[in-house]
């Protein structure tokens, strides 16, 4: 399997590296006759228009063969047309040669960051944007004797606005132990499903002190009475 997955790998890469040559060719006006990737004896092969692609028998290269791409071949075709001899490679300028040779391995350069891009996207180590939901207040804690609950979702510290768990993580550990207020948005029911399932590790590692909270039921704010919390 690790076999064929490598002739694979190494089949894409020849074919744009030669897709390379092929396409500036043809933006360059260069006559192409062939397209082939692999060596040897012929596999499958079409023509179309002027150019023959084909698939050959060993997958170790591929080439695009160009009318006029040798002084021999020029030298053989002496009674072409002048039409015919300016769409010959030899014949183009020489930024219009070396774009055509330099985009082989341009495109190959191209390819590996194309191919590593969608692999970042599609396979790259997810980053979790975890809202700023209490997952659990655990018992004689700050959080749980301030009136905090399980579900309930942050919704400013000190009138500061949070909406994630980092800034929460983040305004908490920067206070330095200084009383909080806590505005929250209390659901209607207990454990809701987009509550963050870890516990209430800012308040276990943290140490602060929750003066009041702010209780929003049914998006109308209700204020509690301030509850002096200890140091955890």
């Amino acid at each position: 399997m690790s076999f064929i997955s490598a002739i694979l790998a190494l089949g894409f890469l020849i074919f744009i590296h030669e897709l390379g040559h092929f396409l500036l060719a043809k933006f360059c006006g260069v006559k192409v006759l062939e397209f082939a990737i692999g060596f040897g004896p012929v596999i499958f092969q079409r023509q179309w228009g002027e150019t023959l692609y084909a698939l050959r028998g060993i997958p170790l290269g591929g080439f695009v063969r160009m009318a006029g791409d040798t002084l021999q071949d020029c030298s053989e075709h002496e009674d072409a047309s002048e039409e015919e001899k300016s769409r010959w490679f030899l014949t183009k300028g020489y930024w219009s040669k070396f774009a055509v040779v330099f985009a082989g391995p341009a495109f190959n350069l191209l390819g590996a960051v194309l191919i590593a891009s969608l692999g970042i996207y599609f396979f790259g180590q997810p980053v979790l944007l975890k809202q700023a939901i209490i997952g659990d207040a655990i018992p004689e804690h700050p959080a749980a004797k301030a009136g905090l609950k399980g579900g309930d979702r942050v919704l400013s510290i000190n009138g500061e606005k949070v909406s994630l768990w980092e800034e929460l993580s983040n305004v908490v550990r920067d206070s330095n132990g200084k009383p909080l207020t806590f505005e929250v948005a209390r659901p209607q029911v207990e454990s809701p499903e987009d509550a963050w399932s870890g516990d209430s590790e800012v308040d276990d590692k943290v140490p602060t002190n929750v003066v009041s909270i702010t209780v929003v039921p049914d998006k109308e704010i209700t204020e509690l009475d301030t509850i002096a919390g200890d140091t955890a």
